[in-house]
This record gives C-alpha cells, sequence and structure tokens, in this order.
C-alpha cells in the first residue's frame, strides 16, 4: 500500500488549474491519502465555497481511496460541516494510525507549535486575522519566487517553528510513535527524533511525504 499525507495546501478563492492538475496527478498514484490540515483557507474562503467550487474536482478521486482528513487552523472543524464526508472517510483533530509495521500520530501541529504571531511578538489575538495571513503568503510567496525552493531553509521564522515542535514533542513523550505534523511550511525528515513535517503546496512549489513498504520519504517537486 502507498500511503501519500500532504497538508498546507491552502485551496482558496482564486482557482488555479495548475495546481489542482497536479494535486490530481499527484493523489491517482496513491492507495490511502492523509490530508493534514489547511486544506481550505478560512477565513478569507467559506467552506460553502469550498465545496462548490473547481476545487471539488478532488473529492470523487479522494473517496476513491482511503482518505483521512484532519482539521487545521484555517480550515477548523467549527467552519465545516457534514459534507466533508464529501472527500473522505474519516475526519478528526487527531489521529494514531498504524501504517505497516510502524505507528504514527497525525496532527495539523497548530497546537503545538505558537502560532505566527507569538513568534513573532505581535499580539497573541489577531484583530484582521486575514490580513495577518495575507502578508505572511506575500512574504513567503516572494521568497519562493525569488529564491526557489531553497527558501524555506532560511526562512528563520519556520525554522523556530520546527525546532520549538521537536522540543515540544519530546516533553510530551513520544511512545514510540513518529509526529507527521504540518502547519510550519518546512518540510523535515528526522525519523530518529520521530518527528517528521510535510511542509506545504503553495506558490508553484510541492512537499509532501511518502510511505511504501515501511519506507518514508519526502517529495519534492515544482508545479
Amino acid at each position: 500500500m502507498k500511503t501519500l499525507i500532504f497538508s498546507d495546501t491552502h485551496l482558496g478563492p482564486l482557482p488555479s488549474k495548475r495546481k489542482l492538475d497536479f494535486l490530481i496527478n499527484l493523489i491517482e498514484d496513491y492507495d490511502q491519502v492523509i490530508i493534514n490540515g489547511d486544506f481550505w483557507e478560512w477565513p478569507r474562503y467559506s467552506f460553502n465555497r469550498f465545496v462548490n467550487s473547481s476545487w471539488s474536482k478532488l473529492f470523487p478521486l479522494l473517496k476513491k481511496r482511503k482518505t483521512y482528513y484532519i482539521y487545521g487552523n484555517h480550515d477548523p472543524a467549527k467552519q465545516s460541516d457534514e459534507r466533508v464526508s464529501l472527500f473522505c472517510d474519516e475526519h478528526a483533530s487527531k489521529l494514531d494510525l498504524k501504517i505497516g509495521k510502524k505507528r504514527f500520530h497525525f496532527e495539523h501541529g497548530h497546537e503545538i507549535v505558537p502560532s505566527f504571531n507569538k513568534l513573532n511578538f505581535l499580539p497573541e489575538k489577531r484583530i484582521l486575522p486575514a490580513v495577518g495571513g495575507g502578508l505572511m503568503d506575500c512574504f513567503e510567496g516572494l521568497g519562493v519566487t525569488l529564491i526557489g525552493p531553497s527558501f524555506s531553509k532560511i526562512n528563520i521564522n519556520r525554522r523556530i517553528e520546527n525546532k520549538y515542535a521537536i522540543k515540544k514533542l519530546a516533553k510530551r513523550g513520544m511512545d514510540n510513535k513518529i509526529n507527521i505534523l504540518g502547519h510550519t511550511h518546512r518540510p523535515y525528515l528526522d525519523p530518529c527524533s520521530f518527528y517528521i513535517n510535510t511542509g506545504c503546496i503553495k506558490f508553484g512549489y510541492a512537499t509532501y511525504v511518502r510511505i511504501e513498504n515501511d519506507k518514508i520519504s519526502i517529495g519534492k517537486e515544482r508545479y
């Protein structure tokens, strides 16, 4: 069985045929899919608009596979409804799953890693979350466009987030489970630390996690 884990696609109000086609081609190659949060983009996009958009072309493809959906901070459960069943078999805020011989814990990561505002010493409560998210998008998008995928390696904020996640998970106790998170947008693979991050699929560049025959790897490609 081939398993695909991805997060932070942030599918929003601006349709992108290139991104849609990439996701279709990606998903088609797997038997099982885990969407690890931030599948769609709230608060700039409602769930109703999302399920009635061109992104819905992904839904039949996901339903043909065993698909798990984990809520993130940009697609919270309270902003969704029963129509999540259009694209997944199971949905939750956290998921423990055995794949092959290994045990995994999946969650988006926003409850483990401090928010963007906290790491940057801004007020904890966002008055204009959509504006704040838009500014962060512009910053990351410009960095990836000018520098390429290696921008994630020099993005200090994202590096801090991954380091914080590893420390927080170590204090929580690993329980011999490999923790797979998203949220930081920076891919990370270190089975020795029991921590993996899927990265994101944005700005024309995609990172995701593959599991096949107990082998775990990170896919990286442009679209």
